[in-house]
């Protein structure tokens, strides 16, 4: 027995035809763009210190990209002698860790109350020295905390600063300081005592935020107080919370400095000024 042959109604024939057009204009109209699109992020606010170009001073192979280790740096500044320096006796404490360490480049204590931060310091002839290196100089990827290659202890520069790895599996080294986008954290922990070979100094913390290397947080030398007045400006129009605190050209400030995992060429950075 031969099946029955389909007929389609009147309603069918011209309900296929509207289908059709109504995909046709959905094709048309879709932009497969906006499934991939972020969400429009705060415009950055617009800085009016100089970004630096050039390849980052401080970078690292395990988050960021590496610099040229013979880059020229800029122009030493003169060596001004810290008030009293030359007839201080070196901190005691520290020249024992040398000993112990059997290394010269220890040159100061990092201690931040409220974080894990307690950790000795060193400083090299350059930048990339202690991205992978332990205080006995010895191979580790976690590296050691240290001051930038610029800086001189026996002179009050504008902008000390430090180095250290995010270690965020271990909680370890710079990885603390990602509490202080809390602003409460920010809030109750104001502090960081740095003691260095020549003084025992005390830092009131100022600032908090990340950003690319494409800013030049990490200046040491600069050329008059303007300059200095800029960077000082934008660090406080890019800090996540506010102080209050009035922060001049006057005052000296410390930087650290620690990579993120928000991306490759992205800092977090923690600023504070020279109290004591």
């Amino acid at each position: 027995m031969r099946g029955r042959r389909f007929k389609p109604s009147l309603i069918t024939m011209l309900a296929l035809p509207m289908i059709g057009g109504l995909f046709f204009i959905g094709w048309l109209l879709y932009d497969p763009s906006r499934e991939s699109a972020p969400p429009s992020a705060t415009p950055a606010p617009e800085l009016s210190y100089t970004p630096n170009t050039e390849p980052p001073i401080y970078s690292t192979e395990y988050g960021s990209e590496f610099f040229p280790p013979n880059s020229e740096p800029l122009t030493p500044a003169p060596d001004i002698p810290v008030p009293g320096s030359e007839s201080r006796t070196p901190n005691a404490e520290l020249l024992r860790f040398r000993e112990e360490y059997k290394n010269d480049d220890i040159i100061g204590h990092l201690i931040i109350p409220g974080t894990d931060i307690d950790y000795l310091v060193v400083q090299a002839g350059d930048n990339v020295f202690y991205l992978d290196r332990d205080l006995h100089k010895q191979h580790d990827r976690a590296g050691t905390i240290f001051l930038d290659h610029e800086n001189r202890l026996t002179r009050p520069d504008r902008n000390t600063i430090l180095y250290g790895h995010n270690m965020v599996a271990a909680g370890t080294h710079f990885a603390t300081l990602t509490r202080f986008r809390d602003e409460n954290f920010f809030r109750e922990n104001r502090f960081i005592l740095f003691d260095t070979i020549y003084e025992d100094t005390v830092w009131e913390i100022f600032a908090f935020y990340s950003t690319d290397v494409s800013f030049q947080y990490i200046q040491v030398i600069f050329p008059g107080a303007d300059s200095f007045g800029r960077l000082l400006s934008d660090i406080m129009e890019l800090s996540w919370h506010d102080a209050g605190l009035d922060i001049t050209t006057e005052d000296r400030i410390i930087t650290l400095s620690t990579c993120t995992t928000m991306a490759r060429n992205m800092r977090y950075v923690l600023h504070a000024r020279l109290i004591q």
